[in-house]
């Protein structure tokens, strides 16, 4: 009776943890899309190519874009670094 009642905490604790680390960030979107926005920048900036004329357009975009969402994290109280959030 005693181990499996432990064996069954024991499975609600793993559980438990397992639901835990799938918990999303509210907003990992944004701090994905900054990583992804940075790296592209920073590929972009690199190129030697200026893609039909629209590298110049594009790299204000990407700007535009990261300023953005800087001032949304910013506003949310929450860290404007940016995390990859997938593999």
């Amino acid at each position: 009776m005693r181990i499996r009642l432990f064996l069954a905490m024991a499975a609600v604790t793993v559980l438990a943890g397992a639901a835990d680390a799938q918990q999303k960030h509210p907003y990992h979107h944004f701090h994905h899309a900054l990583w992804e926005l940075r790296d592209a920048r920073k590929e972009l900036m690199e190129a030697k190519h200026d893609f039909g004329g629209h590298k110049e357009k594009a790299l204000l975009a990407i700007h535009d874009a990261i300023k953005q969402l800087d001032l949304i994290l910013a506003y949310m109280g929450d860290n404007v670094r940016g995390v990859p959030t997938r593999g």
